[in-house]
């Protein structure tokens, strides 16, 4: 099991996370990954929703604090050195750690609030194309919002959730999403106005691609599958074209010793929405 919430706290320490020194901000949210077949996650992704708070007048940090997130690992048949990986790695042993990330907008007081958000509901597919395992995911945009005239110092907050069916499979699916800044609503990648304009090493990606194994029976992903992808980015740049904050799924079939790949067989894209919030400089 997986547990992890997200803290404020003293600049001394990120590992300071008892209740004297750190404010929770939101509730705690847990995930339990299954490890046997045929319902293995092979990868278990746990994504908090957006929340906000209204800082207290006593904070438990004095001039500066931490935003951090505060994650626990328990497994009743773990042993002394066992460790869970936060990102993925090679069978050498090589931990890559850009699959996950923390994201925070703040405002002042008098600062103009920001406007509602910008919301679509209706996908632009309701069919994902599976490949074979190995053969490279074909990535498609789900969702997308426009965003007109984008200003120098703005941060573009974006949330995007959907379900992702499988039941009508033979197999597992790996699920791979990202949300990104583009110039068409149908461009799975950052062109080079959308790079251009953002200010983050990023540079267009609003969330980092990361995914997980979507399975037929109990796991912590099991189909439907929610896709809950957060993310967000600041702009550097202002233009006055118009930019869209694309939500882009792929999938890929995860086969069994025994089991067939066919061609042409999809995915199917359940209910969901991507909200997207322009937070004023």
């Amino acid at each position: 099991m997986w547990l992890a919430s997200v803290t404020l706290g003293r600049p001394s320490g990120p590992r300071d996370t008892g209740p004297a020194q750190t404010l929770q901000i939101g509730r705690a949210e847990r995930i339990t990954c299954s490890q046997r077949q045929p319902h293995r996650n092979r990868h278990c992704l746990l994504s908090l929703p957006r929340r906000e708070i209204t800082l207290p007048a006593k904070l438990p940090c004095a001039q500066s604090c931490w935003v951090s997130l505060v994650g626990e690992a328990v497994n009743r048949k773990a042993k002394p050195g066992h460790k869970v990986v936060v990102g993925s790695h090679e069978r050498s042993g090589k931990i890559h750690q850009s699959r996950s990330d923390l994201v925070v907008a703040r405002t002042r007081p008098g600062d103009a609030p920001p406007a509602k958000p910008l919301v679509s509901t209706k996908p632009r597919r309701k069919q994902l194309p599976l490949v074979d395992e190995g053969q490279g995911v074909r990535d498609r945009v789900v969702y997308s919002v426009p965003v007109k005239a984008p200003r120098a110092g703005e941060q573009i907050f974006a949330e995007a959730a959907l379900r992702i069916r499988i039941g009508h499979l033979k197999h597992k699916v790996a699920v791979r999403n990202q949300i990104v800044l583009a110039e068409k609503p149908t461009a799975t990648q950052p062109g080079r106005a959308a790079r251009r304009i953002t200010a983050d090493k990023k540079r267009g990606k609003i969330s980092l691609r990361n995914g997980w194994t979507c399975t037929k029976g109990p796991s912590a992903h099991k189909s439907p599958c929610l896709v809950h992808k957060p993310g967000a980015i600041r702009i550097a740049s202002s233009s006055p074209r118009t930019f869209y904050v694309n939500l882009v799924v792929g999938t890929e079939a995860r086969l069994l010793d025994g089991q067939r790949f066919r061609k042409g067989k999809k995915a199917r894209v359940g209910r969901g929405s991507l909200r997207v919030w322009r937070y004023p400089r």
